[in-house]
């Protein structure tokens, strides 16, 4: 039995192109060590895994993208190995034109989370 692992996904159907900024990272690592854009391509894209230092109280780590068209439109992919299943891995968003979403889920048999983060354009609706 490995390590947890985090794997970070994006499924994009904003329209725009993210990007990443400079990962910070206290002990673990992530692959590739420099995280790739986010394309308007269809489908899953896989980001990065994270693989924090589950031995050390503390270990936090977070890549924040922004989008390519307004940099003001961002979201973070975090992670921190003081988790519970409960608690999770997380996204946090700041953003005034897209709506960003995420869920977590957790594979038993590998013991690793996948953090899927949704980006789309904003609904009109109210």
């Amino acid at each position: 039995m490995g390590t947890p692992s985090v794997i970070f996904v994006a499924n994009n159907t904003s329209g725009a192109n993210w990007l990443p900024g400079t990962p910070t990272i206290d002990h673990g690592a992530i692959t590739p060590s420099t995280p790739p854009n986010v394309t308007t391509q269809a489908g899953t894209q896989n980001l990065f895994t994270a693989e924090p230092n589950w031995g050390l109280m503390g270990d936090e780590g977070a890549v924040t993208y922004s989008s390519g068209a307004s940099p003001s439109d961002q979201f973070v992919l975090w992670w921190d190995n003081r988790w519970s299943h409960a608690s999770g891995p997380g996204v946090i968003a700041k953003s005034a034109n897209y709506d960003i979403s995420s869920t977590v889920s957790f594979n038993q048999g590998s013991g690793n989370y996948t953090v899927t983060v949704s980006l789309a354009p904003k609904s009109s609706r109210r």
